[in-house]
């Protein structure tokens, strides 16, 4: 096993560095959506936002269930 150190040490963990930022904006790109929501959207999650903060969300099973899984 060879070790490193020094500047080449530095340079190889910036490349690295570099490699990882480039993935996650890959990923960031894959995962974020690029348009403005729409209206009925926005109008869904602020309902959804209410009823959580009000303790009348539904759990995660009722809403599977609706979707029918």
């Amino acid at each position: 096993m060879t070790i490193i150190e020094g500047p080449e040490l530095l340079e190889k963990i910036y490349n690295e560095i570099i490699l990882i930022k480039e993935e996650l904006d890959e990923i960031k790109y894959a995962l974020v959506k690029e348009e403005e929501p729409h209206q009925d959207e926005i109008e869904e999650l602020t309902e959804s936002y209410k009823e959580m903060k009000s303790g009348k969300a539904k759990n995660w099973a009722e809403v599977k269930k609706g979707l029918g899984y």
